[in-house]
């Protein structure tokens, strides 16, 4: 929003204006565009001849 109104008006503390407005309005947080990672795709391991030829690991992040 903040590069939409910037080529036409200016005052001072625009940005933090802007940024307060954007995070209370309720339509702008229905419709802002969602951060989620994605994950990863499964895969087939494939089988092995040695034990611990292939590892894998399952993560879990946020800690």
């Amino acid at each position: 929003m903040l590069n939409l109104i910037t080529p036409q008006y200016y005052w001072p503390y625009i940005s933090k204006d802007i940024g307060n407005f954007v995070k209370h309005c309720h339509v702008c947080q229905i419709n802002k565009k969602k951060k989620t990672k994605k994950f990863g795709l499964m895969q087939e391991v494939p089988p092995t001849d040695k034990p611990f030829e292939c590892l894998s690991i399952d993560t879990v992040g946020g800690f």
